[in-house]
């Protein structure tokens, strides 16, 4: 039977050398460190000098990082899910291990995958009444303020809702994809920045560029406001900078 050969504890200086060996005997190999190339070892299944029973040791990681999700979902009900690291600390284990171990979960549709969190793939954030209707209220409350808008304390005074469950509730908004944040703090509602894109597009229907007076108008909001979200266009590759002023992406 074929085996892998491990050469530990290689300095990282020499790492190319080795390499280089290696090559010239036709002992290198490709895909090392990903997914196609992990062989399990059997361990006691087959092996008389085995003392481990490996084969079953996968799945019992698996096993392991399914219970972790599951419990983190239970415990964060409106979080999309777990960090990397967290599930890294779970385990006891090093990077390329785990993200090895998630790549085949995923591939088995075990765990979800969502920007930088994971999450059990049968997890969804469900609102209850209650929380839907709180949820409605707060985008209708953002809605009407515009791009001027509430901080989180200030919304939370407006509303009368407690800071830490309106900030698991616009969490969701933001997941879902009612609400746009901004630097960490400014928050407006999806509905309101797409009307503004439209008035920002049909404005370079009649002008080359638009200056931050002129954007400020069309938002009807101050600089304090205006001059993250024309950032936030450029970064969306709506507009671009040109001097003190924008220009459409065409």
């Amino acid at each position: 039977q074929e085996q892998n050969l491990a050469l530990r504890f290689i300095p990282e200086h020499m790492l190319h050398d080795v390499w280089d060996a290696l090559t010239e005997i036709g002992l290198e190999e490709a895909s090392a460190n990903s997914i196609s190339n992990v062989v399990s070892c059997p361990g006691t299944d087959s092996c008389k000098l085995g003392i481990t029973s490996s084969m079953g040791l996968a799945g019992a990681l698996k096993e392991e990082v399914q219970s972790y999700l599951k419990d983190y979902h239970k415990m964060n009900p409106f979080l999309t899910g777990a960090q990397k690291e967290e599930i890294r600390q779970n385990l006891k284990c090093e990077d390329p291990f785990l993200d090895t171990l998630l790549q085949s979960m995923q591939e088995e549709d075990l765990v979800s995958r969502k920007g930088k969190s994971w999450s059990d793939s049968s997890f969804s954030i469900t609102l209850s009444n209650e929380d839907q209707n709180m949820q409605i209220h707060v985008l209708d409350t953002l809605n009407e303020e515009g791009f001027i808008s509430s901080s989180l304390d200030e919304l939370a005074t407006k509303t009368g809702y407690k800071k830490d469950k309106l900030k698991c509730i616009l969490n969701v908004a933001e997941e879902e994809g009612k609400l746009l944040r901004i630097d960490g703090n400014l928050m407006f509602t999806q509905e309101n920045f797409l009307n503004l894109k439209n008035k920002v597009v049909r404005h370079f229907s009649s002008s080359e560029i638009l200056s931050v007076p002129e954007f400020k108008a069309l938002a009807k909001t101050s600089r304090k406001y205006a001059v993250p979200l024309l950032e936030y266009f450029d970064k969306q590759k709506i507009t671009y900078r040109d001097g003190n002023s924008r220009k459409l992406v065409k």
